[in-house]
């Protein structure tokens, strides 16, 4: 039998007052879905996923009506994206926190399976202590299957 705590992979952690760069430079180095946001005291506060960085970048009437899109030009979009680093991490969090599923680190795989199907996540995140947290993807339960892990 498997747990959550025996395949979880750590997952990037980033300050709450940290820059987005931060964030985003974490996403790409580690190839991850998501970053931990921990708060002042290094506690885990929320998740932040690499759509949830994009999505922050949109202007608002774009969230209301996507044919919006086409309105701006290319020079503005690009800028639109690029001023995205220069929020703070804490900017993010109310318009983005991630509701990413959790679970202890005793979950077994069948109830790691059951929660990514019922809430649509490709990954859950595994609690393994007040401070600790790894991460379980669709991918690596998918490897422990297939013996890879």
């Amino acid at each position: 039998m498997v747990r959550a705590e025996q395949i979880a992979e750590r997952l990037p952690v980033v300050g709450l007052r940290e820059g987005v760069r931060s964030a985003i430079d974490l996403i790409v180095r580690h190839d991850a879905p998501a970053v931990v946001v921990t708060d002042d005291d290094g506690r885990p506060h929320a998740t932040l996923s690499a759509c949830d960085v994009l999505g922050c970048a949109l202007p608002s009437p774009v969230l209301h009506s996507r044919c919006l899109t086409r309105v701006y030009d290319e020079p503005y979009a690009d800028r639109v994206i690029r001023e995205l680093t220069e929020r703070r991490v804490c900017d993010l969090i109310s318009s983005a926190a991630g509701k990413t599923p959790t679970v202890d680190g005793r979950a077994t795989a069948i109830e790691l399976v059951e929660v990514m199907r019922r809430t649509g996540s490709p990954f859950v995140i595994v609690r393994l202590s007040d401070r600790s947290v790894g991460m379980v993807t669709a991918r690596r339960i998918l490897a422990w299957v297939a013996g890879a892990v």
